[in-house]
């Protein structure tokens, strides 16, 4: 393409153009691009392209600007992001704010024919090469009134997972899917589906922080037995073709990960997706008891939807050998890249014949408290690295290195033993061999911090404390005998 020889001053500013701008030639970074996607033109019949980018000026001011059709199939391949271009020959439309990436700007640019002009330009320093992003919070999003759907930016923590799964989607293809629940020092948590690649390439683990950038966030109903009663709608977040996620790399990443060790274990948090409904997490009900109260509930019967209980204990076994293969290792499995199911011994998935894989943690865990109760939960991938401080390629390096001596007995035996986190646990009814029974598997697991739920529970107490206890400490107050009045008090000083 050839460069074009124009002076600086003739670039029009993105903060000046709107839809009363009849022609326009800018010189701007293209900041962030989304891949090319076809449709079927539904109105026409004809099959269509489009795809989006976000441009930034001299002045950092930042705009989206949409590629259809035949534009789409010019500019896809041309247009590489941190590059610098002149661009003309567009319309300015007014942007959608709820599908605008969290940009500001009232207007966006649209490229719909193969007479737009882009021309790589020489890379300029004044052009800022990042996005100016601006997140928020888990709160403003509750208060939020803007229409639903909208765009935000948002950095939380990871407060509980969920395996990758594929599904299938509208179109008829299948795709990942993974959804996180979040939280944050405003102590409200949310409800986040992850797709595409994102679900299977976004490495993290609870208490982990996420900074997701291009957040769409949506209605949700209520769900569960409880949901006939929910005073309102809640709201849920997904990604979307834009959506990017850092994990870790926030600049208060340290602050919010301190807070979160220390407070996540004692804070009630209410969550936003699923408002007045019970739920918590990823049960219809949530229960805070001991292991002698879970049981006690369990006996009584479990719903259809299953329970999930919130319990403070302590590991006393990690039970990671098979006893009846002869004490085989029965820690990692190779679970298939494209639909998390489990390889067979033939190395194809049973489900998608796929052969491609990646090694996952499984292993049995006995907890105990101080009810004199145990009972042995299963534990995934996210939350066995939370517990064993170990990744699941880390294991199957050492194990395939043949050091399944003293670094897997300190991993598994001696490092998390008598360690007291605080679990979500949830119980549901399992058919196995025709018979039901109880499956209890762990969905996250947060170190307990005793001066927090202290704090927590003290805070409590005194809510509910009467009045009469107030100034104890420096009177104390008596009924007199001798008057008539039986209300009537002689208060003595201390």
């Amino acid at each position: 393409m050839k460069r074009p020889s124009i002076a600086a001053n003739e670039y029009a500013l993105l903060k000046t153009l709107n839809s009363y701008t009849p022609r326009f030639q800018i010189k701007v970074r293209v900041v962030d691009k989304t891949p090319l996607t076809t449709f079927q033109n539904k109105r026409t019949n004809k099959p269509g392209s489009v795809f989006s980018c976000t441009i930034v000026d001299s002045e950092g001011t930042q705009m989206n600007c949409k590629f259809w059709n035949s534009a789409a199939d010019k500019c896809f391949e041309p247009l590489q992001k941190g590059h610098v271009y002149v661009m003309s020959k567009g319309k300015i439309v007014v942007a959608n704010k709820r599908f605008s990436n969290g940009i500001e700007h009232n207007y966006e640019l649209s490229f719909d024919t193969s007479e737009c002009e882009l021309n790589e330009a020489e890379n300029e320093e004044s052009i800022p090469t990042e996005r100016n992003i601006v997140y928020t919070n888990l709160r403003s999003i509750e208060l939020s009134t803007k229409r639903l759907p909208f765009i935000c930016n948002l950095v939380a923590i990871v407060h509980e997972m969920q395996p990758v799964r594929s599904v299938q989607v509208r179109t008829g293809e299948t795709t990942d899917v993974r959804t996180i629940q979040v939280v944050d020092t405003t102590q409200y948590q949310m409800e986040i589906s992850v797709w595409g690649h994102l679900a299977s390439d976004t490495v993290c683990e609870v208490g982990d922080v996420i900074a997701v950038s291009g957040l769409q966030v949506k209605e949700s109903k209520p769900r569960g037995p409880n949901a006939s009663e929910a005073s309102s709608l809640g709201k849920q977040a997904s990604t979307v073709r834009s959506s990017e996620i850092t994990v870790n790399q926030h600049p208060d990443t340290d602050q919010l990960r301190q807070w979160y060790l220390q407070h996540a274990s004692a804070t009630d948090f209410t969550h936003i997706s699923f408002p007045m409904t019970g739920r918590q997490g990823f049960g219809s009900n949530t229960l805070e008891t001991d292991l002698q109260g879970m049981h006690s509930r369990i006996a009584e019967g479990l719903p259809d939807e299953g329970l999930i209980f919130k319990i403070h204990a302590f590991i006393s076994n990690v039970m990671y050998r098979n006893p009846r293969e002869d004490q085989k290792l029965n820690l990692i499995y190779l679970a298939c890249i494209q639909c998390n199911k489990k390889i067979s011994d033939a190395g194809a998935c049973p489900s998608c014949q796929g052969t491609q894989s990646t090694p996952k943690m499984s292993l049995s865990v006995a907890l105990s408290d101080e009810s004199a109760s145990n009972v042995n939960v299963r534990v995934f991938s996210d939350v066995a690295q939370v517990l064993l401080g170990k990744m699941p390629q880390q294991m199957k390096e050492m194990i395939d290195e043949g050091n399944q001596d003293m670094n897997i007995k300190e991993i598994c035996e001696y490092a998390p033993i008598w360690k007291r986190y605080t679990f979500i646990i949830r119980a549901r009814k399992d058919l196995y061999n025709n018979q039901l029974r109880v499956n209890l598997s762990v969905g996250s697991a947060t170190p307990y911090v005793p001066n927090a739920f202290a704090a927590n529970a003290m805070k409590t107490i005194n809510e509910f404390m009467p009045d009469i206890f107030e100034d104890l400490s420096n009177k104390r107050t008596i009924y007199s005998e001798n008057q008539p009045e039986q209300n009537k008090r002689i208060k003595i000083d201390s």
